[in-house]
């Protein structure tokens, strides 16, 4: 983690602030004060992250800011590539391009949040959760894609046009949006996108494996892919046995999420480099995070220990490995 006292310090106060709203999860705040502090916070994050020297792939897109170029490599994923470089044109700064896309990102996750009407904490834990904070100093255009698809099953049961727009968004900004496509049909009620998603479902190992092809075959040679699959394994037995082996109605969403983020996982660790399958199964695991956080509130009474559990143990793997041990 570049510039490392000011960012660690900082998230620690994130930390502090969605453990004191982890014990008041629904605090009597308006819409608008909530809607206001998150920005806020989740902004001046993005003011200590951007206003330092760049790393990494962030300093890959800081420069393409400028390219000329119109290859299909930048034409396929438009959202990231060609809109900094529109927004270059006018401000002139790197800083600034990325924070007004970070401002983007930020509000789509509230929006995503508020629909899927998690707690106050979840909103600013999810901040610190170690797949975010790699998103948003590493694999920038992955993180913004996951965000919108977040948004975009958010919107399952709410708006037809804006559920399509956020996944449109998700698939241009990183073409990995596209195998979670089959979760996208599959959630809704719909029985044409049904039989959509279950054709997608079952085409997913022939568009991870066509994707293989064309994506970068470098390699971290960490190889946590397994670790990740372990953990999506391990958040689907604590659902299970959280629900005591009933799967409600209601919970249906979530399952369908989890079980998707481990399948896609699973052909990604088999047909993709370690980068790409770590990159897939990290995507996966920011979108069954509000998932995660809903069965805490459906079904534990002493549930504040389990918001505080999350909320550090989010953290924990960035507080002692930091970003560069998972991806370079």
């Amino acid at each position: 983690m570049h510039n490392f006292n000011y960012e660690l310090l900082f998230y620690l106060v994130l930390l502090v602030i969605a453990i004191v709203f982890a014990f008041k999860a629904q605090p009597r705040l308006s819409n608008g004060v909530k809607l206001s502090l998150f920005l806020l916070l989740s902004m001046s994050l993005s003011a200590v992250v951007r206003l330092t020297n760049f790393d990494s792939d962030i300093a890959v897109y800081a420069e393409a800011m400028q390219f000329k170029v119109f290859s299909f490599y930048y034409l396929r994923e438009p959202v990231v590539w060609l809109g900094q470089r529109a927004a270059f044109s006018l401000f002139d700064s790197e800083v600034l391009v990325f924070m007004l896309f970070d401002f983007f990102v930020f509000l789509a996750l509230y929006v995503a949040f508020s629909n899927y009407r998690l707690p106050f904490y979840a909103y600013f834990s999810f901040l610190c959760f170690f797949p975010f904070v790699l998103g948003m100093q590493n694999v920038y255009r992955q993180w913004v894609s996951a965000v919108f698809c977040l948004l975009a099953f958010s919107f399952v049961y709410r708006s037809y046009l804006n559920r399509y727009l956020a996944f449109l968004v998700a698939g241009l900004s990183h073409n990995v949006a596209g195998v979670f496509i089959s979760a996208f049909f599959l959630l809704s009620k719909s029985k044409i996108e049904k039989l959509a998603g279950a054709f997608f479902l079952a085409v997913t190992p022939a568009i991870v494996f066509f994707a293989a092809g064309s994506k970068s075959a470098a390699s971290t040679g960490q190889n946590l892919v397994v670790a990740y699959l372990g953990l999506l394994v391990l958040f689907t037995v604590f659902m299970v046995l959280s629900s005591r082996l009933k799967i409600r109605l209601y919970e249906r969403p979530s399952y369908l999420v989890i079980c998707i983020g481990i399948y896609v996982s699973l052909f990604a660790a088999i047909f993709l480099t370690s980068t790409g399958a770590e990159r897939i199964a990290m995507y996966s695991l920011m979108l069954i995070y509000p998932h995660l956080v809903n069965f805490f509130e459906w079904h534990y009474k002493q549930r504040f220990i389990l918001r505080i559990l999350m909320t550090i143990g989010g953290f924990f793997p960035i507080l002692i490995f930091g970003t560069r041990s998972f991806l370079v």
